[in-house]
């Protein structure tokens, strides 16, 4: 890596740079407080909940078969409270306030962005860096994969159950560590909802909007936040220099 082809961005963030494209879909803010575990003697999302164990059908395809596996988690669903008020998109940056995914060409008016993984991305907009969890399976959209037993699931996509559990664990653990002084590496803003088109199935594949936490100069990235931690532990002082190269 030479710092006179690359920055400090690229350091810490990643290299692979990877364009954005808006697609058709919804924004949603995620505001923690608009959010809760739902009863144990909800039947109805129970039973929503219990259904996931089944094989699902493709919405943009009525006549195929029941193939797709999707994620199963054993746990009660989290929902948006019946008297949660409308929440504003203003706590989001204007790019980010329609559904974009992963593409291989960069446009001039896209923000930096690099791959984050297979499935997701980071993304600079002015000083701040923004991770899309689920924005695309590499920069082929979201695709049905073929396992050995004949089933398939989709990759590149969160879904809508875990992509709010991602937003809600997050949240509810900053919650409870900021004030013993244990910042989390992401904040939850919200979700991205994807209409169907002709690479995408199960209707709705939705990527989790998350606002990476400032760390170390500025800087914002759970590697770099522990690097930074451990670092002074994992050395002698007597047996290395600082090497201003």
């Amino acid at each position: 890596l030479k710092m006179a082809e690359y920055g400090m961005d690229e350091v810490f963030f990643g290299t692979t740079r990877v364009g954005l494209m808006p697609v058709p879909g919804e924004v949603s803010s995620y505001i923690h407080s608009d959010w809760c575990v739902c009863s144990r003697e909800d039947k109805v999302r129970l039973a929503k909940t219990l259904g996931r164990k089944s094989k699902q059908r493709r919405l943009s395809d009525p006549k195929a078969p029941q193939d797709i596996v999707i994620p199963a988690i054993p746990a009660l669903e989290i929902i948006r409270k019946p008297n949660a008020p409308d929440r504003q998109l203003s706590k989001l940056p204007p790019f980010l306030q329609n559904p974009v995914i992963k593409v291989r060409q960069i446009r001039d008016d896209c923000p930096k962005a690099v791959a984050s993984g297979v499935r997701s991305c980071l993304v600079k907009i002015g000083t701040q860096w923004y991770r899309l969890k689920g924005s695309g399976n590499n920069c082929d959209g979201f695709i049905v994969r073929e396992n050995q037993g004949g089933w398939k699931d989709i990759r590149g996509s969160a879904f809508e159950a875990t992509a709010i559990r991602d937003n809600y664990m997050t949240e509810y653990l900053a919650e409870h560590l900021n004030p013993l002084g244990i910042p989390g590496a992401n904040r939850a803003l919200g979700i991205f909802m994807v209409r169907v088109i002709s690479l995408w199935v199960l209707g709705s594949p939705p990527p989790a909007l998350w606002k990476k936490l400032m760390a170390i100069d500025g800087l914002e990235h759970m590697c770099s936040l522990g690097l930074n931690f451990f670092f002074p532990f994992l050395l002698i002082k007597a047996n290395y220099k600082l090497n201003p190269c």
